[in-house]
């Protein structure tokens, strides 16, 4: 990922402290491994796995509450899966955007 490409998705990240952006820039961006990244910010590897998958949920707009499973299915079985993970994702997206909308006309009919 570019400097450029990261500075576009780190207003994903403004929930995160400056030290996570920091470890995932420097993983993102520069290159460096979660271990380096871990050694650099004297993190344990675990902790720099951790902010890793979180700043990834929040790159993907993912729920907190979802998990990402990964599994080997026959090819008919997940074909299937993957219908229900692009359902759950159309379902997310359209709850959030009517939210959005809900909360950008929330006074727009205030006098």
């Amino acid at each position: 990922m570019t400097q450029d490409e990261f500075n576009v998705m780190k207003t994903k990240l403004s929930q995160f402290s400056l030290r996570t952006v920091a470890i995932a820039e420097a993983v993102l961006v520069e290159g460096l491994t979660q271990s380096e990244a871990a050694i650099k910010y004297q993190a344990s590897k675990q902790s720099v796995c951790g902010i890793m998958k979180r700043v990834a949920s929040a790159i993907e707009d993912v729920p907190n509450d979802w998990k990402k499973v990964e599994v080997w299915l026959p090819a008919a079985l997940a074909v299937h899966v993957l219908a229900l993970a692009d359902e759950a994702k159309r379902l997310h997206l359209e709850i959030k955007t009517d939210t959005m909308s809900l909360i950008s006309h929330c006074g727009s009919d205030i006098t």
